[in-house]
């Protein structure tokens, strides 16, 4: 049995009144498994803080364009992220590695701190927001999306040239 399949199977017969005795990796384990209202609890208690602080620190970028909710609205993309494809992020996280889980979350938090960032300032040059899923585009969207794109692309490859 490999450490990570022990760590799942410990973090699942655990004593939900013991969560704050979790490790991380265990506390990881068992959210990414289980839908234990309880675990999920005790993970928003210890790791709220850092994922809200690394979530200022990239929307930092962009603060002439955000409004009071920007923060609120960044961690609720946050949290749907990690939801996403049942847990994927969650349950590759690999302690064994040497990750810590609050640096995991904090690069998933800047991630979509940055693409909340390219949003705001696609939305506020009145350009379509290229980090929605391409199903909710319109064909006209997906065609400015995909120009720009391809507009990008030829401007980073003509500054490599120029150097």
């Amino acid at each position: 049995m490999t450490n990570a399949t022990a760590r799942r199977k410990e973090a699942l017969n655990s004593n939900p009144a013991n969560l704050r005795d979790l490790d991380d990796a265990a506390l990881a384990a068992r959210v990414a498994t289980s839908n234990d209202s309880a675990a999920w609890t005790e993970m928003l208690r210890r790791f709220e803080p850092v994922i809200r602080h690394q979530l200022g620190r990239s929307l930092s970028a962009a603060h002439s364009l955000l409004s009071s909710d920007s923060l609120d609205d960044a961690m609720q993309e946050f949290w749907l992220a990690v939801l996403k494809k049942d847990r994927a992020w969650l349950r590759r996280f690999e302690p064994e590695r040497g990750h810590k889980l609050a640096s995991w979350l904090g690069l998933l938090a800047w991630d979509v701190g940055c693409k909340q960032v390219r949003t705001l300032r696609r939305q506020a040059k009145g350009q379509p927001d290229l980090d929605m899923p391409e199903e909710d585009m319109s064909p006209e969207e997906m065609a400015i999306a995909i120009e720009l794109h391809l507009e990008r692309k030829a401007n980073k490859r003509a500054a490599r040239k120029r150097r």
